[in-house]
């Protein structure tokens, strides 16, 4: 939950203000911004935008915005404006690259990652990444190791950390998880975390939340939590507030403590601090070792390695000792979080610092003669290039559960995820002569199941490498099939495949066959021509063979990324449109105002852009007009991509387009509550130009649109 948790946790430097009335507006703009007000603060950036366009300190505001709200589509659009308008800031530049890696686009990521480089050379969050431009690929080698599904307790609201309770209960954090249903499509910026208890049924689903009571749940954010069975101890991250009122430390930020609460006479007790808490800086996000001995948790304190850092603090009699750092294998200076340390003692956190898919990652360190190791990262399914954090991890039953935002709504939401049993796997392996200048591409190989006697073949390739599908259980041996020029035992590999398939890929090993003669010729031995023979006419063909074609190692898939403006799209034979979102505010409503009578028509946004075009303002501003003749009246929006790039990208540019219009109409003197906004990704094209379908440059170009209806309040 970077977006909540960051805020009340580390300052913004933003920069130094403008004068006069911009200076105003941006003052207005951070109060908002502080307060967690965040629709309210864009309003307040885009006003002093408007009034000065090529402001760097200004772009970086909205930039950041966007950034802390988990919108990185918008937040990379500001960044790279920033930049173009000659910011200085190292840091523009670093979440800059941050942006591109979380849209997938890591090539163009790690040349500005370089950039960084050459301006922080000693920064590990660089490093990590330029080390081995192509890391991205291996994290999606085990993709199909692990299914994953999003619960369906999430809603529209933030949905975060998971802590078992008892075995059948846990708790989590959440807002209003009690009163929102799935279909509320509303995104709010503005409400506070508390604790549900929710109990877990057959199927792993969270169910019948209930808030905890008043003791635990205060006014500002309450979580993630942490159950300890060894006291029966809640641990808490609260916000500094005292006397019901935030504390503010020096830099302007409010901090997070961590509190516990004991479990006494079926019920929660007042919470306390711990000691080691402090006002000037953060606390947040503990968890306790199996034990009851250590604490892990994650701090901004001084004498880290930049912005928060993983702790422990130990037991000393009944009290937490003094916390010490875990030093600078797992931390960097980005910000390490959310740590959970299994049964076996294995530390998982998340990290927006070590190289990963893009926004926080999930990884695990083990602990070696006192000191974690270099953490790895646990790659996808469960980690995307979206923020992906708070693991809960069963060790014995290989599942848990993890928290994302990405499914494109920019709020967070729990996923279970469980060991898939593979039904399948790729035996791999090497054939090749004693003479290396002799190859034996073309020849077979045949595997026999020797349980069912099932005989398959396939051919070496360049570099005598076969590959079979095997099942599991399978008991096979592979041979090289009989060859005139070549002395080969049989069998040359024996393979008992396991009964539930951990890797989807095995490479068993290498062989080397003899040759019977020298052969005159370098290449593939089949060139080699043999004296003509008449066939055996006793020969008894071979029966039950079947030949395979040859399977290539698919394992390491290729991230979605976003599609140029300049690509060809992929052919098929018909157009055929998406039907329509169901239960859309907007499509049951009925204007009051024919908008086409006022040749008021649908925005185009520029291609991969949330932008209003100059050349479409005027369009918001008769609308504009129109709402301030009738108060009684609200706007509804509805936003839209087209088909090219995934359809995460798109669900979360289509909603930076939303909150565009929203921003501009407020600009303009619209209240906020007059104006209410959908956004649908790719769905609904105007014209049939879906995945797979070959288009126009211009047949794209309508489906970019904002669709708008004037209803009565």
């Amino acid at each position: 939950m970077k977006s909540i948790l960051l805020t009340s946790i580390i300052s913004l430097f933003f920069g130094i203000l403008a004068n006069g009335q911009v200076a105003t507006e941006l003052e207005k703009g951070d109060k908002a911004f502080d307060d967690m007000l965040y629709d309210e603060a864009l309003y307040f950036y885009e006003v002093a935008n408007e009034q000065q366009p090529n402001d760097p300190d200004i772009t970086r505001r909205i930039a950041a915005l966007y950034r802390r709200i988990g919108i990185q589509i918008s937040s990379t659009e500001w960044y790279k404006k920033t930049i173009d308008l000659g910011s200085t800031e190292p840091e523009d530049i670093l979440y800059y690259a941050e942006g591109l890696k979380s849209l997938s686009q890591y090539d163009e990521a790690i040349k500005w990652y370089s950039i960084y480089n050459q301006k922080k050379p000693n920064d590990t969050r660089a490093i990590s990444h330029i080390r081995d431009k192509e890391y991205f690929l291996e994290l999606f080698a085990d993709s199909s190791k692990y299914e994953i599904k999003k619960l369906k307790i999430n809603n529209s609201e933030p949905v975060i950390g998971l802590t078992q309770l008892t075995r059948d209960k846990y708790l989590i954090s959440a807002i209003n998880i009690d009163q929102l249903t799935n279909d509320d499509d509303k995104l709010s910026f503005s409400s506070y975390l508390d604790i549900f208890e929710v109990t877990v049924d057959d199927e792993f689903e969270l169910n019948n939340p209930k808030a905890l009571s008043a003791n635990i749940n205060g006014k500002y954010h309450d979580g993630p939590v942490f159950y300890s069975p060894w006291d029966q101890t809640i641990y808490i991250t609260r916000n500094n507030i005292k006397k019901n009122k935030a504390v503010i430390d020096k830099k302007g930020s409010v901090n997070t403590k961590i509190y516990s609460s004991k479990f006494n006479n079926g019920d929660w007790s007042a919470v306390e601090e711990l000691s080691f808490n402090n006002d000037a800086f953060s606390n947040a996000h503990a968890c306790v070792s199996s034990d009851g001995q250590a604490m892990f948790f994650s701090s901004n304190r001084d004498g880290g390695f930049g912005g928060m850092d993983l702790y422990v603090s130990r037991k000393v009699g009944d009290v937490w000792g003094e916390p010490s750092n875990l030093g600078p294998n797992v931390n960097t200076e980005g910000n390490e979080m959310f740590p959970f340390l299994s049964s076996i003692g294995t530390l998982y956190f998340a990290s927006d610092g070590h190289a990963g898919l893009g926004g926080l990652d999930i990884f695990f360190s083990e602990e070696y003669n006192g000191t974690y190791l270099s953490p790895l990262n646990m790659g996808a399914p469960i980690n995307g290039n979206s923020d992906d954090f708070s693991l809960l991890y069963d060790d014995a039953a290989d599942r848990g559960y993890f928290c994302s935002n990405r499914a494109g709504r920019g709020n967070d939401d729990i996923f279970f995820f469980q060991f898939k049993t593979l039904q399948q796997m790729l035996l791999a392996g090497n054939i090749f002569t004693e003479n290396k200048s002799v190859s034996l591409e073309g020849e077979n190989v045949q595997m026999k199941n020797l349980d069912s006697n099932e005989i398959s073949e396939v051919k070496l390739n360049a570099e005598g490498e076969f590959q079979f599908i095997v099942k599991p259980g399978e008991n096979v041996e592979i041979s090289l099939v009989d060859h005139p020029l070549v002395v080969s035992e049989k069998p040359l590999f024996a393979y008992n495949v396991p009964k539930v398939i951990v890797d989807p890929y095995l490479n068993i090993g290498t062989k080397e066959v003899k040759l019977i003669k020298p052969i005159e010729h370098n290449g593939p031995l089949s060139l080699y021509k043999q004296p003509e023979q008449k066939p055996d006419i006793a020969e008894v063909p071979k029966k039950d063979v079947k030949a395979k074609p040859d399977v290539k190692n698919d394992i390491k898939k290729q991230p979605e990324t976003t599609v140029k403006e300049n690509e060809k799209e992929p052919v098929t034979d018909e157009k055929k449109p998406l039907e329509k979102k169901p239960e859309s505010a907007y499509d049951n409503a009925t204007s009051i105002i024919d908008l086409n009578a006022s040749s008021i028509q649908n925005i185009i946004f520029d291609f991969s852009k949330s932008f209003i075009p100059e050349d479409q303002k005027n369009t918001l501003d008769q609308i504009a007009i129109l709402l301030k003749e009738d108060p009684t009246t609200m706007i509804l929006v509805k936003t839209f991509c087209d088909a090219r790039g995934s359809k995460t990208f798109n669900e979360n540019l289509s909603m930076s387009r939303a909150m565009s219009v929203q921003g501009y109409l407020m600009k303009k003197g619209i209240a906020k509550n007059r104006i209410k906004t959908e956004w649908f990704g790719e769905e609904q094209p105007v014209n049939g130009c879906i995945d797979g379908v070959p288009c126009t440059k211009e047949e794209h170009e309508v489906n970019r649109r904002a669709e708008f209806k004037i209803v009565r309040q």
